[in-house]
């Protein structure tokens, strides 16, 4: 409404304002339409915005995503090509122990050590808590042992049947059935 409704007013606009000037004679015919023009060009580049402004908020959206994206691509490949952090590597255990860290050092992307050199062995059915203040590298650790977090060195070692089990700081519960929920990660099917 308010679009169409100032369409409607804005060519009568300008004569009014000029109606004065022109009445009392200091403003020729021809001076009103070259306002009433002005004026015109104006209402449309105002217009102009009005109208692709939602165009241009998702242009700019997508452009950020783009940003991003490339962003991120960039910092995988530095971090790839970085071959002074070094990389965890995971295997299995010749011995009893179901979880095995060697000489394991955690470290941030860009070199920061979160973790120093950790020789631990979990035997089958023990339960581990770890727990720090916050930011001290509890979450880190926890992605270097199940393979998400690469940056650092030494080994991670699983038994051959191993069936480890890790709770999460922010808990995630699938979509689906509740049965696919307490059975996750495995499938559903698979339990009676």
């Amino acid at each position: 409404f308010v679009s169409h409704g100032s369409m409607l007013i804005a060519p009568v606009v300008p004569l009014l304002l000029c109606a004065p000037k022109f009445l009392e004679g200091s403003m020729s015919l021809g001076e009103v339409m070259q306002a009433a023009s002005a004026f015109a060009i104006v209402q449309t580049a105002f217009g102009w915005l009005v109208d692709n402004y939602p165009r241009l908020a998702d242009w700019n959206a997508c452009a950020r995503r783009v940003a991003s994206l490339m962003m991120s691509l960039d910092g995988l490949e530095r971090a790839e090509q970085s071959d002074s952090l070094g990389r965890i590597k995971h295997g299995e255990t010749e011995g009893e122990a179901m979880l095995s860290l060697n000489d394991l050092a955690v470290s941030l992307d860009d070199g920061t050590a979160v973790v120093t050199e950790t020789r631990v062995e979990i035997e089958p059915g023990e339960r581990v808590l770890v727990s720090g203040e916050s930011g001290s590298g509890k979450s880190t650790l926890v992605r270097a042992i199940s393979g998400l977090w690469p940056w650092g060195h030494g080994s991670v070692d699983f038994h051959a049947d191993r069936r480890l089990f890790m709770l999460p700081q922010r808990p995630y519960i699938p979509s689906g059935t509740l049965r696919r929920a307490v059975a996750y990660p495995n499938a559903a099917d698979g339990w009676t």
